[in-house]
């Protein structure tokens, strides 16, 4: 009786330790499983944005090389005012600088576009007007040389100045060109980002 007592004790101590091995089993199945399905949406994630990045490298080179066109179509119909030195067009990227000599716009402390401007700024625009779908930003600049006397009441600083200059533009070019206003803005650098020497 104690024997019979005995092995039933083993007996049923290893069929506890079956049935913990069995539990134990199928848990590292179910985390095997679960580390599979962790994997495959890991590497779907990853196949994903695989994707994605070449999509924005396409539209990126698209868009650099539609500014490319337009850049080498701009050189093209600018290229007299570019030959007297009065626009330089650069390319950045996927974006145009248009740099226009502020002798041939404003006389200095003033904000109303010269004669000369008005010419270069109608060619310049009507190039732009073409331009679909495209931002445009007009930043104003001035010189370093202060603003005294009476012109003080109209601009009491460069920033009052550059800013008129902007817009003086924006105005012609959606006024004159009929350029969209939602594509346009206006930026004001006062005296603080030069594009070129003060001297």
């Amino acid at each position: 009786h104690e024997l019979t007592s005995v092995l039933n004790t083993k007996v049923a101590a290893q069929g506890k330790i079956v049935e913990d091995l069995l539990d134990q089993n199928q848990k590292l199945s179910g985390d095997l499983n679960i580390y599979k399905l962790k994997t495959e949406e890991k590497e779907q994630k990853i196949r994903e944005l695989t994707e994605t990045i070449k999509r924005l490298e396409a539209k990126r080179e698209k868009e650099v090389t539609e500014v490319r066109t337009i850049y080498d179509g701009l050189l093209d119909q600018l290229k007299e005012e570019i030959h007297r030195g009065e626009i330089q067009i650069r390319q950045l990227s996927d974006r145009l600088s248009i740099n226009v000599v502020d002798k041939v716009f404003f006389d200095s402390g003033q904000a109303e576009i010269k004669e000369a401007g008005l010419r270069v700024l109608t060619k310049v625009g009507k190039a732009l007007k073409a331009i679909k779908e495209k931002k445009i930003q007009i930043v104003g600049h001035t010189d370093n040389v202060p603003i005294q006397g009476q012109l003080a009441m109209k601009f009491p600083t460069k920033w009052e100045l550059s800013s008129a200059r902007a817009i003086a533009v924006v105005r012609f070019l959606r006024e004159k060109v009929g350029i969209e206003g939602s594509l346009l803005s206006a930026v004001a650098y006062s005296e603080y980002q030069p594009v070129a020497s003060n001297e």
